[in-house]
């Protein structure tokens, strides 16, 4: 047996539910797990129960309260289907907040767990090859984005977008100039007319805490160039 209100606790509240036995979803979901959904009253006596799965996931959540969705699956009980079904949830639950940046002209899709993120904004230098010392070619921004458990105490695995003109990223490509030590190169995340958005090489190489949910953050494709 889970705890009560286990699940409308930080951090599984944010993420799908699937519950087995049962294809009506307002009998399993909303009654059964004491989910924040509210509606009519419902007399189960005069209700069929029929057996299958059923699905609850938040998608948005606000100060007036959430929107969620539920849907059952009657039939028999399938493995299969079961996991087509929560793998694509899964993937859908990772891109239910956006961040929208006009000025560059893209959106950013994180999951619900990072309600309350910062973004903040830093510079990345590229150097020359073969020049003396550490001879600057070419700066641009690159915007950090962190979830609201972040403190300098303890950091969290943050999402850094590196922003190059679409010169800027050829030169790259021509090894003009490089950025840090690593022998590999930033990772394009998408473009438009003016800008290229790259991820950073080794941007989690120490591992820090959340290193493994922006790992799948960023297996969704986020990025949303316009």
């Amino acid at each position: 047996m889970l705890p009560k209100d286990w699940i409308n606790e930080f951090p599984q509240k944010f993420y799908p539910v699937i519950f087995v036995g049962y294809g009506n979803p307002l009998y399993a979901m909303r009654d059964k797990l004491e989910l924040p959904i509210f509606g009519p009253y419902v007399d189960w006596s005069k209700q069929d129960l029929e057996q299958g799965f059923c699905t609850w996931m938040i998608t948005v959540t606000a100060e007036g309260g959430i929107s969620s969705t539920l849907k059952g699956y009657k039939g028999d009980v399938n493995i299969s289907k079961i996991l087509e079904v929560s793998n694509s949830l899964f993937k859908e639950c990772f891109r239910t907040l956006k961040y929208t940046n006009n000025e560059y002209g893209f959106n950013f899709y994180l999951p619900l767990t990072w309600n309350g993120y910062k973004v903040i904004e830093d510079k990345w230098t590229g150097y020359k090859f073969g020049a003396s010392g550490d001879e600057i070619a070419e700066t641009g921004p690159i915007l950090i984005i962190r979830d609201s458990e972040w403190t300098e105490k303890e950091p969290t695995q943050v999402i850094p977008i590196m922003i190059f003109t679409i010169a800027q990223w050829n030169d790259l490509k021509k090894e003009k100039f490089h950025i840090g030590a690593a022998p590999i190169g930033p990772t394009e995340l998408g473009r438009n007319s003016k800008y290229v958005f790259a991820l950073p090489a080794r941007y989690n190489y120490a591992f820090p805490k959340g290193f493994e949910v922006v790992d799948e953050i960023m297996q969704s494709n986020p990025l949303e160039a316009f």
